[in-house]
């Protein structure tokens, strides 16, 4: 929400030209910052990282769906707010199920067996962080404890790579966005137009004496 009402103010003074591929690239830093969560400080890191990919998401949300209405006539506005909302909800759910799929692979992978541990406990902790950390409670003893220091380890790798996966592409869609979205041949965005404005605006005379 908080981004949505920022989007609407910075577009009269910047542009969608410039917030877009910002918005873009500033959701890509936060997935980025998640690479740093195994080097401590993991809940700060991934709250200010959060809070990134909201703020540059909500914008670019914002933004498209207001150039997907202003694209079409009044009495299809109701169609073009359907579809723009089918792409967001449906974009979203991908963008969750391919995330989610490189961080529990990247786990199941990075979690090697440990030496006391049965191959049954090693399976149950293979599927999920917190399967691991019970079933180290469990054990108990080193063994316990090494799989416990094991999986979080796993665990932070799968962070890193879905960091690195959800980073890649909003950096190169920043940078589409940047390129297609140029104003043609005699044509202006609408924040420049605004600063074009204001620098042609002759300032009100001054009374001498």
């Amino acid at each position: 929400m908080a981004a949505g009402f920022f989007a609407a103010a910075a577009a009269r003074r910047a542009g969608r030209r410039r917030l877009i591929p910002g918005g873009l690239a500033l959701a890509a830093l936060g997935f980025a910052a998640m690479t740093a969560v195994p080097l401590g400080h993991g809940v700060a890191v991934v709250v200010g990282a959060f809070c990134l990919v909201s703020l540059g998401v909500g914008t670019v949300m914002t933004l498209t769906n207001d150039m997907v209405l202003s694209a079409v006539p009044p009495e299809r506005a109701g169609a073009a707010s359907a579809v723009s909302e089918t792409g967001i909800e449906l974009g979203g759910a991908l963008g969750v199920a391919v995330l989610g799929s490189v961080l529990s692979s990247t786990y199941r992978m990075g979690l090697d067996p440990v030496e006391g541990v049965p191959a049954r406990l090693m399976a149950t902790a293979r599927e999920t962080l917190g399967n691991a950390l019970a079933a180290a409670a469990r054990l108990g003893g080193e063994a316990g404890r090494t799989l416990a220091a094991e999986a979080r380890t796993a665990f932070g790798h799968g962070i890193q790579a879905t960091g690195l996966a959800g980073a890649v592409p909003l950096a190169v869609a920043a940078v589409v966005a940047w390129l297609l979205l140029r104003p043609g041949s005699g044509e202006t965005d609408e924040g420049e137009a605004a600063h074009a404005e204001d620098g042609t605006r002759e300032p009100a005379a001054t009374p001498h004496g």
